[in-house]
Parts: C-alpha cells; sequence; structure tokens
C-alpha cells in the first residue's frame, strides 16, 4: 500500500512540474479549431432587444462561405472576459459606417458596411447567437483601399440613438487614451513602447480635454502559463494586433532592425487603461478599446515626441 501511494504522489509531482504544457497545448488549439473571417456587414435585429448581428466571409480554410452570427448578452464571469467581449464588439460596431438612409425593408436587419478591412479568428463551432468570445481574436485591421471610396460621413450614430458620437464612459479606476505612437524596443517582436495621450472621460469625442501623454512599455508573453486562461490569451492578442495594425499598412518591418522612429496611427484608436498602468505591461486583464475611427473624422491630435 505503501508503495501505491508513494507511486500517486510521484506521478502529482512530474505533473505539477510539467503543469505549463497543458496550458500550452490548450492554447495551441485556438488556430487549429479557428476559421479566419473577414467582416462584409453589420446592423441591429428589429426586435425590442435590437441585438447587434455582423455578416462575415470566410477567408480560411473554406474561402467564400458567409457567416451570419447575433451578438446575444455577453456570459463573461471575470474581468479580463467582460472587457474581451467589449473590445471584440466595439470592433465590429466602430468598423461600421452607421450613417445612410434604411436600405431593407422594416422587417428586416439593415446591414451596413464596413469602413475598415476587418479580419477576425473565430471559433469554427460558433453559433448563430455568440454570447462567449474567449476563443474570438482580432487578425488585423486595415484602412480601405485608397481606390475605394471612404464613407462621406463616418460619425458613428447607433441606430436608435439619434445619431452622433456617445460620450466615452469608463469605470472609476480605468482612464480613456488615444495612441498616438507606437515603436519597437530592443528589437524585439511583441515588445513595444506606445505613447496614449490621457484626455478627461466623460467628455465626448468633440469636447476632450487632452491631459498627458504616457509612454508604456507593452509585452506580449512569450507562451501561456498555467494561471491564464484562453481570454487572457486571445484579448492579449487582440490588444497588441489592434496597435499593430494602426500603424502598420503594409506590416511593420522585420523587428529585428532597429526601429527608432516613432510611427503614428494611420486612424483613431482609444482604448480604457488602468489607471495605475506605469513602466512595463504585461496584463492586459482591464484594458479594452473603447473606439475607432477614420482619418478623416479624426480632430487635431497630439503627435509623438521623440526623447
Amino acid at each position: 500500500m505503501q508503495y501505491v501511494h508513494a507511486f500517486v504522489m510521484l506521478m502529482v509531482c512530474v505533473a505539477g512540474a510539467d503543469g505549463e504544457q497543458p496550458k500550452d497545448a490548450e492554447v495551441e488549439t485556438i488556430d487549429a479549431a479557428n476559421r479566419t473571417v473577414k467582416l462584409v456587414g453589420a446592423g441591429y435585429t428589429v426586435t425590442r432587444k435590437k441585438n447587434l448581428v455582423a455578416k462575415f466571409v470566410e477567408v480560411g480554410p473554406n474561402q467564400g462561405s458567409e457567416i451570419r452570427l447575433g451578438f446575444e448578452r455577453s456570459e463573461a464571469e471575470t474581468t479580463v472576459q467582460r472587457n474581451h467581449a467589449s473590445t471584440i464588439e466595439n470592433l465590429v460596431f466602430c468598423s461600421v459606417s452607421w450613417r445612410h438612409e434604411r436600405r431593407a425593408p422594416a422587417s428586416e436587419i439593415d446591414f451596413h458596411g464596413p469602413q475598415f478591412e476587418v479580419i477576425f479568428s473565430i471559433p469554427k463551432d460558433a453559433p448563430g447567437r455568440v454570447s462567449d468570445f474567449d476563443r474570438w481574436y482580432l487578425v488585423s485591421i486595415k484602412l480601405p483601399e485608397p481606390n475605394k471610396e471612404s464613407p462621406r460621413d463616418t460619425e458613428q450614430a447607433h441606430p436608435g440613438y439619434g445619431g452622433g458620437a456617445g460620450p466615452i464612459i469608463v469605470g472609476p479606476q480605468s482612464r480613456a487614451v488615444e495612441l498616438v505612437g507606437v515603436r519597437f524596443r530592443d528589437g524585439r517582436q511583441r515588445d513595444l513602447l506606445a505613447k496614449f495621450a490621457e484626455f478627461i472621460p466623460g467628455g465626448g469625442f468633440n469636447r476632450r480635454q487632452e491631459v498627458r501623454e504616457i509612454e508604456l512599455g507593452l509585452r506580449e508573453p512569450s507562451r501561456a502559463t498555467r494561471d491564464q486562461t484562453i481570454a487572457d490569451v486571445t484579448h492579449t492578442r487582440t490588444i497588441f494586433n489592434i496597435i499593430e495594425s494602426s500603424v502598420s499598412s503594409p506590416p511593420l518591418p522585420n523587428p529585428r532592425l532597429d526601429e527608432t522612429e516613432w510611427r503614428e496611427p494611420q486612424f483613431e484608436v482609444i482604448f480604457s487603461i488602468p489607471q495605475d498602468a506605469q513602466g512595463n505591461v504585461t496584463d492586459f486583464t482591464r484594458w479594452s478599446l473603447l473606439s475607432i475611427k477614420l482619418p478623416n473624422a479624426k480632430k487635431e491630435q497630439p503627435k509623438p515626441s521623440d526623447k
């Protein structure tokens, strides 16, 4: 009996010593179980709930397949799940130009076309109504092709709210900041310096007041730890891909090169970040995207200055 007990204890110790491998294996299955899709439209249901509905075209592995997904109230239980679900929905909402006369019959969803090229990775088995976004993440977001006419009016107008951009609202322990510059640090990929301009929460897009410039080092963990969840990984990927996509089209140069110049975003990006964010950041649990805007909808903004 003592031998059996010792054997069990040995197995427990071995499993504990190698505890990160199962988590790594789980994270590696994200891409294998996902498909890559391009946003082609969004609208709201004509029901009382007015849920967001998005249309996608698959770009891999089954190119050309159209998918329609309704966004239900998120089942998020943790902070990172809530912020990730909010970020995904805001990406879809802000990527679409909402200002045009209704074209669909009153009994049907009036889909609006995107004003950005947005690529997501989503589960292959995503149901028609989605409330779990843990395995979703942004792959890239780009400006439209130069030969394509951009919407004349790019102000976001939520259906039912009379048009115009609503005020930015963040929690008491968060602050709203605009991305104003990015550069690589020490020649390592996913190791960035980012500059943000902070403005007064609740002031609205058109009445914001810049307060100060914040410089943060952003680093994506090289591998998942036993404490990380799928949502931790996909949320971090999404935050990094938003930042890198905003300053890169075509993609950023080889990160091994000496990238010393600050690069300004090609479109406006507003994040909610923790009040106590400073120095080097590796935990993005409390980060979320608030909005993105096309360049011709941007107001005059501060330019990153070299130190």
